[in-house]
This record gives structure tokens, C-alpha cells and sequence, in this order.
């Protein structure tokens, strides 16, 4: 696949997991701000998607990951092929791996 082709994009049932709880911690609080910081990590997603290699290399052998600017969160994904698979959507306070 030449480097500029978007990749198919998925997540795992993990990593949405763990963006909605972060989400409805946030949410408890300001409800905005929850939709802000989804808002974020959606974009950023679609930007790995396309610019696939962003980030740096993982903790865990074969994973990428790049920390969601003007949020507490970083995304840990893989390249399987035509896809880019996200794995973890973690708060950079929890502890890893």
C-alpha cells in the first residue's frame, strides 16, 4: 500500500472501552469538555489513518502511539496492512503496559 493511502480504520473493543470511560469521567463534570476532548481523539485518528507512522514506537513490541494533543489521552495503535487498528485509548496517567 503506498504511503499515503488511508488505511481503514478500527478500533478495538478495548480501546473504545476505555475511551468512553474516560469520556463519562470527564463528562460528569462538563459535559463540553467531554465532547471537546472526543472530538480530539476522533480527529487525530483520522489524521493516523492517513499519516500512518505518526507517533512513537510503542512499549509494546510492534505498536505506535501518539499522545492526543490538548488532552489526557494517548492512542496505542498497530499497521495490519490496509488497516490501522487502535488498540488502547489510554489516560497518560494509567500505567503502561
Amino acid at each position: 500500500m503506498p504511503p499515503s493511502a488511508k488505511k481503514r480504520l478500527e478500533w478495538t473493543s478495548l480501546a473504545l472501552n476505555e475511551l468512553l470511560a474516560g469520556l463519562e469521567i470527564i463528562a460528569e463534570d462538563n459535559p463540553a469538555a467531554a465532547l471537546l476532548v472526543y472530538e480530539r481523539i476522533d480527529r487525530v485518528a483520522e489524521l493516523l489513518a492517513i499519516e500512518h507512522g505518526l507517533g512513537r514506537p510503542g512499549r509494546v513490541a510492534k505498536t505506535k502511539e501518539f499522545p492526543v494533543p490538548r488532552t489526557p489521552f494517548t492512542l496505542v495503535y498497530l499497521e495490519k496492512g490496509a488497516t490501522l487498528q487502535v488498540v488502547h485509548c489510554l489516560h497518560q496517567r494509567r500505567r503502561y503496559p
